[in-house]
């Protein structure tokens, strides 16, 4: 059964993947391209896609208050983990430390689609251990005690995982 938190099909996951890399990278153009190609798309999962796309874009480019918008719209058309990932870091650019905090908690219940995103026989737990960064992150923002013990976390599991996204 697919899983439709994170892209499972070719179709979903080649554009979304690229269009990750190509943010990374600064390349606006081929990823407005990509989020383009998976906002046209008639099944919901590929339009969150396109929408948490775009939504990274606009951290990137430093509109955390458009990126937010766009990243719960996404999560209201499918409720993904890493959309979740990115409405957290988007609130947390905003300084709304309170909302990033929340988010941010929710990956770290739902950690589990975290460790077999692409539903295949290879683990993707990298993925998880920068909720603890952004969470801590948040925690400073609140001025919470415990963003000590998130960062502590986070050093730990660095220990064990050395390939991260």
């Amino acid at each position: 059964m697919p899983n439709p938190r994170w892209p499972t099909t070719t179709a979903e996951f080649v554009p979304f993947s690229a269009g990750r890399i190509y943010l990374e990278a600064g390349q606006y153009a081929p990823a407005q391209a990509l989020i383009s190609q998976l906002s046209a798309q008639l099944d919901p999962d590929s339009q969150a896609y396109g929408k948490v796309l775009e939504g990274e874009m606009y951290v990137k480019r430093g509109d955390a208050k458009r990126a937010i918008a766009l990243l719960v719209e996404a999560q209201k058309i499918a409720d993904t983990w890493i959309g979740r990932l990115d409405l957290g870091r988007a609130y947390l650019e905003a300084g709304a430390y309170t909302e990033a905090d929340s988010e941010l908690e929710r990956c770290l219940k739902r950690r589990g689609e975290a460790s077999a995103i692409l539903l295949d026989d290879v683990p993707t737990f990298r993925a998880f251990p920068p909720v603890y960064y952004y969470l801590a992150r948040a925690q400073e923002g609140l001025k919470s005690p415990a963003a000590a013990d998130s960062y502590k976390t986070l050093l730990s599991m660095k220990k064990k995982v050395t390939n991260w996204v």
